[in-house]
């Protein structure tokens, strides 16, 4: 991780020490949170909506920070502490991160797409670990804050860093890729996410193809070449010396195969030789996706098909997506991360392949679909009929519509929706409605914490 004086990070950032005698004290890592210092760090106090970082500086220090940045929008400090002041903490964070980047000797794999960006990343990482020092961004650390804390934390050793850049703005992974300059990247598909800030799939695709502007001279660039968004927009793109696109559709550079999906998992065939074949034990037909983009880029970094192959059943999931979860008498299929309309779909798929006599729904709103979420929201009733989930718990305003075209069509009881505000009834229903050897889909944007769902199901004795 990054070991640097505050000379220079005044210097790096455009910063002033206001205590010349503090010049030379050293920090390792960064913290923006003051409940995770650790002894060394920098800490980096970030305004907010709600809370000030620069309330808890003093914490930060008690907890063993050597120095903090300090805003120079905030007032005075009281008294003398090693600190750096800067224009604005997030630019300096991202400066630090843009010159410890160019500090190390590794390769960048940059990763981004509407849906399956994390579980490209986990699978990615694990294909390249036995060759290579390989480091993966920390659970969802993929934003202009995220991914430079990431970058600052890299051991220098690292020789590739896997890296997820997720965006909600134009600009925001042209930014991410100007820190890290990928050297393979990936972008998955282009969605209705975000659609709050982007507005169209139009504009959404050209923010994800942000990911071709600050890649390396000899970089090469994966794409989905069936999406019809990056189809449509691909030329907008600064040209990067490669690209290549992959799908099931022909015409793609390469034109992959699903072999079988399963409870146990997916097997793709990337190519007419049978020992370019790969079985991800992952649930989901949608992971051939991520499958397919993963062993891509293992293979241009020089993987070999029999590591590979090796690797595979050791992937490292990041937890609360499609983590299938076995209790005793029943089981939770936790998607509890994240939710869209293309998400919620190849969920409701997956559990419509399980092999469980009485499944269970719990729903919560996806947000930032666009103007027509109400649409969205009601368009998932198709997955939903009653010889493939017997019981659907919904929640949220935009839930209760998608519950108002079910409920008729259900026996009594057997669809159910709550109130944000009803949280522990809705707790209570999904506990209610299991049944020995039943499973149970918890699903719905992060803001409606449906981790609580779990937990509350996770108490249950059957």
């Amino acid at each position: 991780m990054i070991h640097i004086s505050l000379e220079k990070i005044a210097e790096i950032t455009d910063g002033e020490i206001p205590w010349p005698e503090f010049s030379d004290v050293v920090i390792e890592g960064i913290a923006y949170d003051s409940r995770k210092v650790e002894p060394g760090n920098l800490y980096v106090p970030l305004p907010g909506e709600r809370v000030n970082g620069h309330a808890y500086i003093q914490h930060a220090f008690e907890e063993g920070a050597a120095a903090t940045l300090y805003e120079e929008s905030e007032p005075e400090p009281e008294k003398p502490m090693p600190c750096v002041i800067v224009p604005d903490g997030v630019f300096a964070m991202q400066a630090l991160a843009t010159w410890y980047m160019k500090q190390l000797d590794c390769k960048v794999v940059g990763i981004t797409g509407n849906n399956g960006k994390t579980m490209t990343k986990d699978i990615t990482a694990a294909l390249l670990s036995d060759s290579y020092e390989t480091v993966k961004t920390a659970g969802n650390q993929n934003n202009e804050i995220g991914l430079p804390y990431t970058v600052l934390h890299l051991p220098e050793d690292t020789e590739i860093a896997v890296l997820e850049m997720g965006t909600e703005r134009l600009g925001e992974i042209h930014t991410l890729t100007a820190i890290a300059k990928p050297d393979v990247a990936v972008i998955l598909n282009v969605g209705d996410a975000h659609l709050d800030f982007l507005l169209n799939e139009d504009n959404a695709a050209t923010a994800k193809l942000e990911m071709a502007e600050n890649m390396t001279e000899d970089g090469i660039l994966f794409y989905n070449g069936d999406d019809p968004w990056l189809k449509k927009h691909l030329h907008d793109a600064v040209r990067v010396p490669r690209l290549h696109s992959f799908g099931m559709e022909p015409g793609n550079d390469t034109v992959f195969e699903v072999v079988e999906t399963s409870s146990e998992g997916v097997t793709i065939r990337l190519s007419d030789d049978p020992d370019d074949t790969y079985t991800l034990p992952a649930l989901g037909a949608h992971n051939a996706w991520n499958l397919a983009a993963s062993v891509l880029m293992a293979k241009e970094l020089g993987v070999t098909e029999k590591r590979i192959q090796t690797a595979l059943p050791q992937v490292n999931y990041t937890s609360m997506r499609q983590e299938l979860k076995h209790l005793e008498g029943f089981d939770i299929l936790d998607d509890s991360y994240k939710s869209n309309t293309q998400s919620l779909a190849a969920a409701l798929e997956t559990l419509h392949m399980l092999p469980y006599h009485y499944k269970i729904v719990v729903l919560a709103d996806f947000l930032g679909t666009g103007d027509d979420e109400i649409e969205k929201h009601v368009g998932m009733k198709k997955y939903l009929t009653e010889d493939k989930v017997d019981v659907v718990i919904t929640t949220g305003p935009l839930m209760k519509h998608l519950h108002d075209a079910l409920v008729n069509e259900y026996p009594e009881g057997d669809v159910l929706h709550f109130a944000l505000d009803e949280r522990d009834a809705l707790i209570r229903a999904a506990i209610d409605a299991v049944v020995p050897g039943s499973v149970v889909l918890v699903k719905g944007s992060r803001d409606f914490a449906l981790e609580d769902v779990v937990k509350g199901l996770e108490s249950v004795e059957l």
